[in-house]
């Protein structure tokens, strides 16, 4: 399974820690058949040795060749569907990274054109332009 380790560098005061390092591993990817919804992933956040387990992950169609990883939900006392958890980018985006790299590990979806582009260029760099653009 996929693990993942960022690190957290926040103002603290001299009392407190000033670095959390997270650890994000990719417990179970479950193949689901619906309309946009083709898995269901479940994953462990480490937190400084305090484990959260995170189940009900979904992974969603969201275009010809591309996939969302969407928190789990829930639907509230009017009928809303609402994240059930709210996570900062720094840990959301390593979780759909994860996410993402175990279902193209299980074939369940192909990696997108723009990661294999940028994973060419070098992570974090914007694709380069071609020339017939």
């Amino acid at each position: 399974m996929s693990a993942f380790d960022v690190r957290n560098r926040a103002q603290s005061s001299p009392d407190q820690p000033s670095s959390s390092t997270v650890s994000i591993t990719v417990l179970s990817v479950t193949p689901a058949r619906a309309q946009k919804l083709f898995a269901f992933a479940s994953i462990e956040i480490d937190i400084d040795g305090v484990q959260i387990g995170v189940h009900g992950i979904r992974a969603m169609h969201a275009g010809p060749e591309a996939a969302a990883i969407e928190l789990p939900k829930y639907r509230d006392g009017d009928g809303v569907w609402r994240t059930a958890i709210t996570l900062p980018e720094e840990i959301y985006t390593p979780i759909a990274r994860a996410v993402l790299d175990e279902l193209v590990e299980h074939g369940l979806t192909a990696r997108p054109v723009e990661d294999d582009r940028r994973l060419k260029d070098g992570v974090g760099l914007p694709p380069e332009k071609d020339s017939s653009e």
